[in-house]
């Protein structure tokens, strides 16, 4: 098993990270910040392929997200392989749940037994999710205002999920495979889908829509 652990502190805007690895049984964990109260605009790239049991997380048990956290920020995380778990936030300063703004996180997963999840809490972040692959799961969760999210999960025994809580957010959630198990929850205010809205073509599974203002039950 290789074991990495990240953390970076980038004070320079535009400030490249790269975290390459290629092998098997990989563990990366994650912190990337600006303490010092410097220039924001922090890039983080993060590429495992071909790899098999492969976790990017914020610990190495995977019960918190790999972090990236101020303003401004770009993070992208290329996954795959078989077994593969991704869980990957963007926030600001203050904590888990704390408002960070025009943030962009991308993850895009592709092989067997995967777990793609991505949530950004702040105001003017964008997200984009792809799932492609057999037991895969794909998970959006965006809390603020004027966020945009992009869900794509495609395969067999699939699950996707996008939730939004907030206003003039924009959503899109593409869902096609078989035995596939969607979830959709979009709370707020003048909200906009891409195109028609959310789409899913599937057999044998279950799909969920919730379109609400906010403080409704």
């Amino acid at each position: 098993m290789n074991l990495f652990r990240f953390s970076a502190i980038a004070l320079i805007v535009g400030v490249a990270s790269p975290v390459i690895s290629h092998a098997d049984e990989n563990v990366l964990y994650l912190l990337q910040s600006n303490p010092l109260n410097g220039p924001t605009g922090n890039t983080i790239s993060v590429d495992q392929t071909a790899g098999t049991n492969t976790l990017v997380a914020g610990d190495a048990a995977g019960s918190a997200p790999a972090r990236q956290v101020g303003d401004g920020n770009s993070g992208t995380v290329v996954i795959d392989g078989d077994n593969i778990a991704v869980l990957f936030s963007q926030t600001g300063a203050g904590g888990v749940n704390s408002p960070g703004s025009n943030n962009t996180g991308t993850v895009n997963a592709t092989g067997n037994d995967l777990t793609g999840a991505l949530s950004q809490a702040g105001i003017g972040n964008s997200a984009t999710l792809s799932v492609l692959g057999t037991r895969a799961l794909g998970s959006v969760s965006q809390i603020g205002n004027g966020n945009q999210a992009d869900v794509s999960v495609e395969g067999t025994d699939i699950q996707g999920e996008l939730i939004q809580n907030g206003n003039n957010n924009i959503a899109d959630l593409t869902i096609d495979g078989s035995s596939s198990n969607v979830s959709y929850e979009i709370i707020g205010n003048n909200l906009t889908t891409v195109d028609a809205g959310p789409s899913v073509t599937t057999n044998a599974g279950t799909v969920i829509i919730r379109q609400t203002v906010i403080g409704s039950n």
